[in-house]
């Protein structure tokens, strides 16, 4: 029976192949990817080491690096390290569930992306996923320490 299946498998694969080609490739700073987030023409990637990166994927053959982008200075607050998590995109900004609560970055201009800053008091919990639903925003978060 198991032998069977396995060449039902192996036969249903060699017929239906993808054929996945690549175009084109990078080798981020931001690694250990947490998230990706595509809005429009833009690939918006968050790493665990190297923060966010930006791509402009209007040409499906060529992925073109735009800007990187870690949250520093006033906007991750004195002595604080802020670590991008997972991301989403609306309109002109992306908000990204950080090990400080939720960041925001205006992306109106992707070769340049700016911090609005963070945004403090999810009492103690860590984010963990961000969802838009026209204007509600909703975060998955679990306690810290779990």
């Amino acid at each position: 029976m198991f032998k069977s299946f396995m060449i039902l498998i192996v036969f249903i694969t060699n017929i239906f192949s993808l054929n996945l080609i690549m175009h084109d490739s990078d080798n981020p700073s931001a690694n250990h990817i947490l998230d990706i987030e595509v809005i429009d023409d833009l690939l918006i990637v968050s790493g665990m080491i190297g923060g966010i990166e930006f791509y402009d994927i209007s040409n499906p053959q060529e992925l073109n690096y735009l800007d990187s982008f870690n949250f520093s200075g006033a906007a991750a607050g004195a002595g604080r390290f802020v670590k991008p998590n997972c991301i989403v995109a609306k309109d002109d900004y992306a908000y990204v569930t950080t090990n400080q609560d939720l960041g925001i970055i205006n992306i109106s201009n992707p070769t340049s992306p700016q911090s609005l800053g963070i945004v403090y008091g999810t009492n103690n919990y860590i984010l963990e996923n961000l969802d838009i639903f026209d204007k509600l925003y909703i975060r998955c978060y679990i306690p810290r320490g779990m």
